[in-house]
């Protein structure tokens, strides 16, 4: 998600109106896949507009770092570090839910 040919990808996605189209309705559709899946998967804790809430944090989240970290000024060094700031993004778009499943754990 962090290399040389994603960066091209980025570019490619970024200048040609054609290519954002598709990207952006490939990713809408396989966001909703992925919320309906969640809210089936966890009933009891997702409904489907938390499901699709949560999936929307997330994908923000990685495809807002992926840009910055693609764009070139703020790209870590290696690619662990690359990795470790893609895990850090997620962690800011999960870890609100993280934390809530975590207090209902203790009641």
């Amino acid at each position: 998600m962090v290399s040389p040919l994603a960066a091209l990808r980025l570019r490619l996605i970024h200048t040609v109106p054609a290519v954002r189209g598709r990207a952006l309705h490939i990713q809408a559709e396989a966001q909703r896949e992925i919320a309906q899946r969640l809210a089936e998967a966890f009933p009891d804790r997702l409904d489907r507009v938390s499901a699709a809430a949560l999936t929307g944090a997330f994908v923000g989240a990685i495809t807002s770092a992926l840009q910055v970290l693609l764009d070139g000024a703020d790209q870590p060094a290696t690619s662990a570090s690359r990795q470790a700031a893609v895990r850090a993004a997620t962690d800011v778009a999960l870890g609100p839910w993280r934390d809530q499943l975590g207090r209902q754990r203790v009641r």
